[in-house]
């Protein structure tokens, strides 16, 4: 072979290399095109809040106290291949990718978010674009749609509190009142007897001649429930001086709804009720004896 000829061959295959950087060169993406890329995993991954192209993100901020309750659907826009994730519950503090879509330009996906979950206080997003890899914010309410393809990302935060409930009243004061039960079945306290009438301590002759005792011993409804916890309540008031009535008021509280209507005679019944160990209370031995 002459070296002409070899020249010749050298110079084509030099040639030959050139022209095959040029085309993988070519071929190459840019910057930009890997960007627009999604990463390959499957719909409900844990992932970051940082929004990427081709992806919707949904997080739960970790300041909130009730998970979320999510359903997601999806409509395509135009010859779409696009994914989104069924119901999904997103715990405090979690991101997860809902939605993938990397269509190019006018393909993508219509994808719904919503969340079912009480106590919703705010809902933040965010937005990243193509080309430039812009983020911006992203207006987002529940129940919004996001137009997604692979020239668009977002990520949207959602931030729940539910209030506990406030605990319950204290009880009233003078819970070591007694029912009409133990004055029923123990010692009066001091000053009063068994033959003491009702009439002579409050001024009201409702029961007749009927003593203190003989009306605790009443049962039924209406004005002889209302007789036997005024009279329990009249002991009470003047053995503790924290019952939350004086005898005084006792007294005077009777008369003021009797005679009267019975649903005030009943409210009085109750309010008197509510103070003794009827309601699971602790009657001490109040009279020692």
């Amino acid at each position: 072979m002459s070296a002409v000829t070899q020249n010749s061959i050298r110079r084509v295959a030099a040639a030959a290399v050139v022209l095959g950087l040029v085309a993988c060169q070519g071929e190459a993406p840019t910057s930009s095109d890997s960007a627009r890329t999604p990463v390959s995993f499957a719909i409900g991954d844990v992932t970051s809040s940082t929004p990427e192209f081709g992806k919707i993100k949904v997080c739960k901020s970790a300041s909130s106290n009730v998970s979320g309750d999510f359903t997601f659907s999806r409509s395509s826009v135009g010859a779409s291949s696009g994914t989104v994730s069924g119901n999904r519950t997103i715990v405090a503090g979690d991101c997860r990718v809902v939605a993938e879509d990397n269509g190019g330009t006018g393909v993508g996906s219509n994808v719904t978010i919503n969340e079912t979950s009480a106590g919703l206080v705010s809902i933040t997003g965010q937005r990243v674009d193509g080309p430039g890899n812009t983020v911006t914010s992203q207006p987002f309410t529940n129940g919004d749609n996001l137009f997604l393809n692979q020239f668009h990302g977002y990520t949207i935060t959602f931030n729940n509190f539910v209030q506990a409930p406030p605990p319950p009243p204290p009880p009233p004061s003078g819970n070591l009142g007694c029912s009409p039960g133990y004055f029923k079945n123990h010692a009066f306290p001091a000053g009063f007897t068994s033959s003491t009438t009702f009439a002579s301590v409050f001024g009201n002759n409702v029961f007749g001649s009927a003593t203190l005792l003989d009306v605790l011993k009443t049962g039924g409804g209406g004005l002889e429930a209302l007789g036997r916890q005024t009279v329990a309540a009249f002991f009470n008031a003047t053995i503790y001086a924290d019952f939350g009535f004086t005898a005084a008021e006792v007294v005077a509280e009777f008369n003021a709804v009797v005679p009267g209507s019975s649903a005030d005679q009943k409210s009085l019944k109750d309010t008197f009720e509510a103070l003794t160990d009827v309601n699971g209370r602790i009657c001490t031995n109040p009279t020692g004896k």
